[in-house]
């Protein structure tokens, strides 16, 4: 099951050879409204990678002189539960604090919104480095787990979590680490397991995985 939905305008169109790239950050459409267009050419970007994280896809119909026509699909879950049940459901990352690891600004901005509407509050750091520092500077208690992206400047993602684990802080040992990865080889699996991670998700990542590995590892939170 799922839902289909579309979204048509009559304006300019965008060229042919153009449609793969209107997805991509700082991208634009038709190269003759450009001139005119004030946008950044960020908002396709951030749609496609919302759509991409519920597990859903966007595709564009377009043609010159005729407008554009974006189709978004995304997979819905029969769900038989009680109201209650999917209140809780919405609020099961209350009381719940993320550090969260990601160097790419656009990633971490969705993964922020995402799990801020599913009750979580996040800390934000863009390498490796700054997680550890963030971490060892931390009072015991104000993080409940770490999402770690793995390829990040200065230190990554696996160099971070063994610096991590070799700290002296109480919970050093103990905070849950979850990695986010591309890469689904079972050698890299292995590498992040020694290194110290909980738990392994391959990008890209949907806010229902994150949320039921947190879940899995930490609990529900307060609701």
């Amino acid at each position: 099951p799922g839902i289909v939905f579309a979204v048509q305008d009559n304006g300019t169109g965008i060229e042919k050879d153009r449609l793969d790239e209107i997805f991509e950050p700082f991208r634009q459409g038709n190269i003759a409204e450009q001139s005119r267009n004030k946008g950044v050419g960020l908002g396709l970007a951030i749609v496609k990678n919302f759509v991409e994280l519920m597990g859903g896809n966007i595709r564009v119909e377009s043609r010159l002189g005729e407008g554009s026509t974006f189709t978004v699909t995304i997979p819905l879950k029969v769900s038989e539960r009680s109201q209650e049940e999917g209140r809780q459901e919405t609020l099961y990352l209350h009381g719940i604090h993320i550090l969260l690891a990601e160097d790419n600004e656009l990633n971490a901005e969705i993964a922020i919104e995402l799990l801020k509407s599913r009750g979580a509050e996040i800390t934000w750091v863009r390498d490796g480095v700054e997680a550890v520092e963030a971490f060892a500077c931390a009072a015991p208690g104000k993080y409940q787990v770490i999402l770690m992206d793995i390829q990040m400047p200065r230190k990554n993602g696996v160099e971070a979590t063994v610096a991590i684990r070799q700290l002296r802080h109480e919970e050093a040992a103990v905070i849950p680490i979850i990695a986010m990865t591309a890469n689904a080889f079972e050698e890299q699996r292995e590498e992040m397991r020694r290194a110290g991670m909980n738990d392994f998700l391959y990008k890209p990542v949907s806010v229902e995985d994150i949320c039921s590995s947190i879940r899995r590892l930490v609990g529900k939170g307060q609701t």
